[in-house]
């Protein structure tokens, strides 16, 4: 299954930031559908992690993780394909069980 591209089932929402020195943070949190879950289940349904960026071209980026919910992504760098346009941002690459695409929609402050 490795390289298939997977959708999440349920509704998504997260929070992605960047800041001006090169820090990243990611937070997702899923619904369920079913009423009661295991607490493995509920870990799963929150991803966070946290670290620093690098911008390698207009095109690609990586994420090196320093702090997870999941301890397996500790230490591991993500490559990233990224396109931005006016207040969308979508990233695109491998994930550990397939292909990852994000779409993020910019917010003001």
């Amino acid at each position: 299954d490795y390289g298939a591209t997977r959708k999440w089932i349920g509704n998504q929402e997260g929070q992605l930031e960047y800041t001006r020195d090169l820090i990243v943070s990611v937070k997702i949190t899923r619904e369920s559908f079913k009423k009661k879950l295991t607490e493995i289940e509920k870990k799963k349904m929150n991803l966070w992690y946290s670290g620093s960026y690098e911008v390698l071209n207009s095109k690609k980026l990586i994420h090196k993780i320093k702090k997870s919910s999941d301890v397996s992504r500790v230490g591991s760098e993500l490559e990233r394909n990224y396109l931005f346009r006016k207040k969308i941002l979508v990233i695109s690459g491998v994930g550990l069980r397939g292909n990852v695409e994000m779409i993020w929609e910019k917010i003001k402050k």
